[in-house]
């Protein structure tokens, strides 16, 4: 076998720079990425929701489906229309009430 030779100075120097590039590059991407990832989940979306209808189950369950989250009102109107087979025509209070006493919801109040 030959004699392998040794490496000099300034060759050793050369290889330590490349890789120390390599590394910082490599970094920067992943910070660069994660930086997107927190970044584009930290923008609130618009939470503002159009009244939730109230004078049919079509119109509810349409309603509820395009919606990014239900709200307390929606779900309620949604238990009270399974419950007793026709939609609630009074204000969220009274539904609240009703469902309260029938021990289907919880009493907040």
């Amino acid at each position: 076998m030959a004699a392998e030779k040794p490496i000099a100075k300034g060759e050793w120097r050369m290889a330590n720079l490349r890789i120390g590039r390599s590394l910082r590059t490599i970094t920067l991407a992943c910070a660069g990425v994660l930086a997107l990832i927190v970044g584009g989940c930290a923008t609130m979306q618009s939470n503002s929701q159009a009244p939730c209808p109230q004078n049919s189950n079509a119109e509810l369950m349409d309603y509820i489906s395009d919606q990014p989250f239900v709200t307390a009102e929606a779900g309620y109107r949604a238990t009270y229309v399974l419950w007793k087979g026709q939609p609630f025509e009074g204000d969220f209070a009274a539904l609240a009430a009703e469902l309260g006493q029938a021990r289907i919801a919880p009493d907040w109040a």
